[in-house]
Formats: C-alpha cells, sequence, structure tokens
C-alpha cells in the first residue's frame, strides 16, 4: 500500500491488532517488522497498563494544548512503529464513562502518530492483586441458618448441574466422597452479581473488564466461570467463579476497583471459596488471602484443569 500511494497523508502508513495470550510472539513480530522495515530503535512502547485514569490518559494523549507522551515520542523518532500492548488492561473509570472508550474514540491516536500504529492485546496478567482478604467457605448445597446454596446466582439448578452436595467433610482429595463432579469443584463467590432478572445489568458494560471479550447476548453473565488465581502463604490456587457472596450483590468497587470489602459479621469477608479451595491452601473455616483475576490463557496447570467448566 505505501509503495502503491494508497496511503493518506498525516495518518499512519498502515494499522495492525495482534491478538493472543503472552508468548505466543506478538512483541517479536513488532521489533522484526520495525527493524525490517525502518532500522533499530525505531519501536516506541506503552504499556497500556499504566493508563487506567483520565489523568494519565491526558498525560499520554495530551490535553489543553499540551503535547502528550505520543506526540512528544513521534516528534524524537523520525519515522517509527508505535506498540500499545496490555490494551485489555485498562479498566473502567466509574459512572462518568469508560477510560478505553474515551481513549480510542475520544481522541483519535491515528491522529497523533502518522507512522505505523500496532494494537497488541496482551492476556491480562496485569489484573491487580486484592491483598489480605478474608476468606469464608462455602459449598454447593450448603443449608443452615444463612441463605441455601442450592442455586447459584446464574444457576438456578446448581446442586444437579454439579452432581450433588459437595459434603465439605466426607472427602476424597478434592472431591466429594458420593460422586465425581460434573463440574470444577474448584469455584469462588465474589460479591457482584451482572444479571438482574435474567437480563444483563446496564452498568456491566461499564464495571467489567472483560465484559466485550466475554459477552454473549442479554440473557448469558460475563461473569460466570472466569477464571481467579489466590494465594494464602506460599501456596496458590486456581478457581471459577461460579457465585456471587458473602452478603453483598453489589460490590464493584471492590471486585473491579480498588475499593476494600463492605464491612459484614464474618469479619468483613470479600471472597468465598469451596472446600476444595479450602484444601489447597490449607484454610481453615477463616483466612486471609489475596486473590486477582486472570485469563483462562494465564491458568497455571494443576486439579483445577481436570475439570474446567468452560467460559465461552
Amino acid at each position: 500500500m505505501v509503495n502503491w500511494g494508497l496511503t493518506l497523508k498525516g495518518k499512519p502508513k498502515a494499522n495492525f491488532r495482534l491478538l493472543g495470550p503472552p508468548g505466543v510472539g506478538k512483541t517479536e513480530i513488532c521489533n522484526a517488522f520495525t527493524d525490517y522495515l525502518l532500522g533499530e530503535d525505531k519501536l516506541v512502547r506503552f504499556d497500556m497498563s499504566e493508563y487506567q485514569t483520565l489523568e494519565s490518559i491526558y498525560r499520554l494523549l495530551g490535553h489543553n494544548g499540551e503535547e502528550g507522551l505520543l506526540g512528544l515520542n513521534y516528534d524524537r523518532v523520525d519515522g517509527s512503529v508505535t506498540l500499545l500492548f496490555a490494551v485489555f488492561a485498562i479498566k473502567p473509570v466509574g459512572t462518568c464513562g469508560d477510560v478505553k472508550t474515551r481513549l480510542w474514540s475520544g481522541v483519535r491516536v491515528t491522529a497523533l502518530v502518522p507512522d505505523l500504529s500496532i494494537k497488541c492485546d496482551e492476556s491480562s496478567s496485569c489484573y491487580p492483586w486484592k491483598l489480605a482478604i478474608v476468606a469464608t467457605v462455602f459449598w454447593i448445597g450448603e443449608t443452615g441458618s444463612g441463605p441455601t446454596n442450592r442455586r447459584s446466582a446464574w444457576d438456578t439448578n446448581w446442586v444437579s448441574n454439579y452432581g450433588g452436595v459437595d459434603d465439605p467433610v466426607r472427602r476424597r482429595g478434592y472431591e466429594p466422597t458420593r460422586f465425581r463432579p460434573f463440574e470444577n469443584p474448584f469455584y469462588v463467590a465474589l460479591p457482584y452479581c451482572d444479571m438482574v432478572e435474567g437480563l444483563l445489568k446496564p452498568e456491566a458494560a461499564k464495571v467489567v473488564p472483560w465484559f466485550i471479550s466475554r459477552f454473549r447476548g442479554p440473557h448469558s453473565s460475563v461473569c460466570k466461570g472466569h477464571w481467579v488465581e489466590i494465594r494464602h502463604g506460599a501456596k496458590i490456587c486456581y478457581a471459577q467463579w461460579e457465585d456471587v457472596g458473602p452478603f453483598c450483590t453489589d460490590s464493584a468497587g471492590y471486585v473491579f476497583s480498588d475499593e476494600r470489602p463492605v464491612p459484614n459479621v464474618n469479619h468483613g469477608a470479600g471472597i468465598d471459596v469451596s472446600p476444595a479451595v479450602r484444601d489447597c491452601l490449607g484454610l481453615g473455616s477463616l483466612g486471609s488471602v489475596d486473590w486477582r483475576f486472570v485469563e483462562e490463557a494465564d491458568v497455571s496447570a494443576g486439579p483445577w484443569s481436570l475439570y474446567a467448566n468452560s467460559t465461552l
């Protein structure tokens, strides 16, 4: 296209979007591509996980007549490739709008960097850790003084679909002794629900970071089944998000942002874990854990891999 004169003056000569999990060679392609076309030291990299607020976006793009980092790097490098990586790491900024939307629709990056613009979406190993969160144990089919767990927020037939009650006492390894589960015994509950009366909440598009990639229609949850990494001391476990709790159903500021769990009678618990997670991490009925979201491609192999519920 460049040789044929089909590019527009003042615009990038080409735009590429490279998708895939870490380690498959997206950045290496950019390096080789840049070296071949333009020579060494012509690749300008921006880690988009560093631009989580409007103030940082203004620092990148410029604001009120001041030139941003993109423009400054273009002025500094004569002919360059601009690599924007970890784009999926950009998270919402509240009800006033979405940083990602403002970045790509509010100001045109292509107008600021009229060379080669490459948007490289990394898998989200950049979800932040939630530190020192009180964890409580719950299980499928649990009954008692609190709410029954015979159904989940997203599955009205949770017990039967799982295969039975996930007895927390009578265990064979990470499974209940009486049956082999049909679904992953490594599961958690977090205090946010993206559905109401069988429909996605409108706010879900603003608060759930992976909403676009997981959206399958207004009647399908984008949260159910998402992977979570949990650590307790030196031990690490992976589990899938399968229910809502403890106590709250609307704590988006904690689940997806940097707020702490809402105070509650269980010492401010912010995550419920299954018996399998409890046993894997060596927890008691109460414990302190760190947790974060991860993409399926970032889940390390382990006993949870034998059962993983599909997130598609």
